[in-house]
Formats: structure tokens, C-alpha cells, sequence
């Protein structure tokens, strides 16, 4: 009888930590993909400085205009996707002609919300920092991407071929 209680919370034990490591896993996942935005973010910085050639002064009125205008960005293309999640993994084939509708709707209305909000902040952007640095705004934040995306592919993970 008492093998058998043994057995039993020994067993218990086992699935209780079988249920938790996936738990603790994912909070591993995440807080190393936290890590990586905050890395990619101190690069942004840096690259965004030297690449407008910003002076003290200008970085610190620009930056909390950028991270203002980086946040709303964020809201309204998770905004945007909320008023589409039921629809998203879809195939076109099927969808209805509605949810097909919605989705065009929604990606029409994100893109123009992203404009006004570009519109806005350019306006903003010229108060902090001179407006040739505004016009090379674009520009820094295209090669900065693709600097990004170049390493990001220049890295072999365990899970990529060699080629």
C-alpha cells in the first residue's frame, strides 16, 4: 500500500514538472526575443546617430518624438489585425467574399493610417531635428533594415543549411 502512494506521488510529481517545462520554456523564448528587440533597438540608435550625423541636442528632442511615433505604428497594425484575426489564416479559397472584403478593408485602412501618422510625424520630426535631416529619415531607416536583414542572414542556426 505504501509502494503504491509512493508510486503515486512520485508519478504526480513526474506530470507536474512535464506540465511546467513547457511553461517554462516558452518564458525563455520570450525573454530572449525581448532581449533581441532591445538589442536591435540600441542598434537602430546608433545607426539612426551616426548615419544623420545627429548632434547631442538633436538626438534627445528626436528620440521621443521617433519611439511616440514607432509606438503608434505598432497600435495600429495591431489594431489592424485584431479586426481580422478570425479571418487571417484563412485561404483565399476559403474565404467568403465578406472576409476577403474585410481583409482588403482593414490593409487599406492600416496603410493610410500609417500615412497620416508618417504626415504627422515628418511635421513633428522637422521641430527637433533640421528638415535635411528629416528627408534622410527614409533613407537611414532602409539601409538600416537591410543591415539588419543581412546579418540576420549571415547568422547559421542549428535549424538553416549550410549552402
Amino acid at each position: 500500500m505504501k509502494t503504491t502512494l509512493n508510486k503515486a506521488v512520485v508519478i504526480l510529481f513526474l506530470l507536474g514538472i512535464s506540465f511546467s517545462l513547457p511553461i517554462y520554456g516558452q518564458s525563455k523564448i520570450k525573454e530572449r526575443l525581448q532581449q533581441k528587440k532591445a538589442e536591435i533597438e540600441t542598434q537602430r540608435v546608433t545607426f539612426y546617430n551616426s548615419f544623420l550625423n545627429f548632434t547631442t541636442e538633436e538626438a534627445n528632442k528626436f528620440w521621443p518624438l521617433f519611439n511616440e511615433y514607432s509606438q503608434k505604428q505598432k497600435d495600429a497594425r495591431r489594431n489592424a489585425l485584431k479586426s481580422v484575426k478570425d479571418v487571417w489564416n484563412k485561404t483565399p479559397e476559403q474565404m467568403t467574399k465578406e472576409e476577403a472584403n474585410l481583409i482588403i478593408k482593414a490593409e487599406i485602412t492600416l496603410q493610410q493610417t500609417l500615412f497620416d501618422l508618417e504626415k504627422e510625424y515628418i511635421l513633428k520630426f522637422q521641430s527637433a531635428i533640421p528638415i535635411q535631416k528629416v528627408a534622410k529619415l527614409k533613407q537611414a531607416e532602409n539601409k538600416f533594415k537591410k543591415e539588419i536583414l543581412k546579418k540576420a542572414r549571415g547568422r547559421k542556426g542549428p535549424h538553416q543549411e549550410e549552402k
